[in-house]
């Protein structure tokens, strides 16, 4: 998903950034950041403390995941293996 898809909403990068050194290549994989508004050049977001930063042009790609949505999913597969192991007993 391009981060232009993902306004308003929490997002976590699916694959490193190209174009960078590994560290950084790396950031925004793990932690999830609010998109406030992308442009040609740069993606506007804040952190989980709420400070407003700018990501530059090696971000604007396709490799984008909606957090939420990705969360949700991962508690209804567990959700499902809980009553998996219910009905087992």
């Amino acid at each position: 998903m391009r981060a232009s898809e993902l306004i308003g909403k929490n997002a976590v990068r699916t694959r490193p950034a190209m174009k960078l050194d590994t560290s950084a290549a790396r950031a925004y994989m793990t932690k999830p950041i609010r998109i406030l508004k992308v442009t040609d050049t740069h993606i506007v977001y804040t952190d989980c403390n709420g400070v407003v930063s700018l990501l530059p042009y090696e971000y604007l790609d396709e490799f984008w995941i909606d957090y939420d949505e990705l969360i949700d999913l991962s508690q209804t597969f567990a959700d499902v293996a809980e009553l998996m192991i219910e009905e087992a007993e």
